[in-house]
């Protein structure tokens, strides 16, 4: 069971990278750097949320999106933080 888990894990993990590549971030974003930030750590709850909710569920993607931190066509922490938090709030319970 273990093993059956860890491949999903890693299969979803996966995808979510694949679409944070078709995202074209802005430099400095702490997606770009993940897992190798603290500030990337949301993309686990989104692996782990996506497991959750299934593979068919678009949520965790549109999730992903809310956490572009995008403004003015540069990165912004205050708006990556607004998005993350809007994850911790409707999942956290």
């Amino acid at each position: 069971m273990q093993d059956f888990v860890a491949y999903k894990y890693n299969e979803i993990k996966n995808g979510i990278l694949r679409e944070i590549n078709k995202m074209m971030l802005p430099k400095g974003h702490p997606f770009l750097n993940y897992p190798n930030t603290p500030n990337s750590r949301i993309i686990d709850i989104i692996i782990i949320l996506k497991m959750i909710l299934g593979e068919n569920s678009d949520v965790p993607i549109s999730l992903l999106h809310k956490c572009n931190g995008v403004e003015n066509n540069k990165f912004s922490m205050p708006k990556y933080l607004e998005g993350i938090d809007e994850i911790l709030i409707l999942y956290s319970d």
